[in-house]
């Protein structure tokens, strides 16, 4: 079973590379796919799928893949358990795991 529980304390996420700009919503693009990134943490994870290799809190009209507009290089990117990757995926962030859903 899927254990959701929303994000309070973002002070937790050392890994965040975030700012105020004009991007509509902090996203990632992981194998082609396009997923926002939620509040929502997801407490059971099947098995690491990636990593972010891109960063940039600059909108571009295209970005390549394991790219993220809000995590840095080098956060891991994790299937979620029960869920298929072309709906959710999962992103470490600090001690927590972040949903991000397609788009």
């Amino acid at each position: 079973m899927l254990t959701e529980r929303s994000c309070t304390n973002k002070s937790k996420y050392e890994e965040i590379v975030h700012t105020e700009d004009s991007l509509a919503f902090p996203v990632v693009k992981w194998n082609n796919q396009i997923y926002r990134i939620t509040n929502i943490n997801v407490d059971t994870i099947k098995e690491k799928i990636g990593e972010i290799q891109h960063s940039s809190t600059e909108e571009m009209m295209n970005t390549p893949d394991n790219y993220s507009s809000y995590f840095k290089k080098g956060t891991t990117l994790w299937a979620i358990k029960g869920v298929k990757i072309s709906n959710a995926i999962a992103i470490k962030g600090g001690d927590n795991y972040i949903k991000a859903i397609a788009e």
